[in-house]
């Protein structure tokens, strides 16, 4: 298992406010120096990529998004994706994928058959992420089923004379 640090950072009004999105770029400089070359980070960033990842609401300022971007960017990170519902947080007129996974492109070479799903629903307003790290392909070898001998062959038309390709 890769090692981890876990920063829980006090959420502050302010957070959500986009003058103050600079605290979490911020804690982005204090892990990079932390954690080396392989990381990965996840949880809430308050903030989307594109346009496809909000449905309903005011419209996003695309400087926003492209100061996000650039931020990833300036610290080698890259967005995973993710499988399961293609939104994070919802009201009750607002969708939004605003929980991402990110990591660099050593932490995905190292881990790269890693993958993240966007659960269903809790009491939250944010989808729980599962992460699931792995670093090699799970191989799911299907059963050949056993060879039986039936009885009822024997009786058949051609006097028990059929042969199986299978042995």
């Amino acid at each position: 298992m890769p090692n981890m640090i876990q920063v829980e950072r006090e959420e502050r009004s302010g957070d959500s406010d986009t003058g103050q999105r600079h605290t979490t770029w911020d804690l982005l400089h204090s892990i990079k120096g932390r954690v080396g070359e392989k990381w990965l980070v996840a949880g809430d960033f308050n903030e989307i990529l594109q346009l496809s990842e909000k449905s309903g609401g005011c419209l996003q300022d695309i400087n926003q998004m492209a100061t996000f971007r650039q931020t990833l960017s300036d610290y080698n990170l890259e967005d995973m994706g993710a499988t399961g519902g293609p939104y994070t947080w919802s009201n009750s007129s607002t969708k939004e994928r605003l929980d991402h996974s990110v990591c660099t492109p050593e932490w995905l070479e190292a881990f790269g058959f890693s993958k993240v799903i966007n659960l269903p629903p809790s009491r939250s307003d944010h989808v729980p992420l599962l992460i699931v790290i792995r670093r090699e392909k799970r191989v799911h070898v299907q059963a050949t089923r056993p060879y039986r001998f039936e009885e009822a062959w024997c009786s058949h038309e051609t006097g028990g004379s059929i042969s199986y390709n299978g042995i």
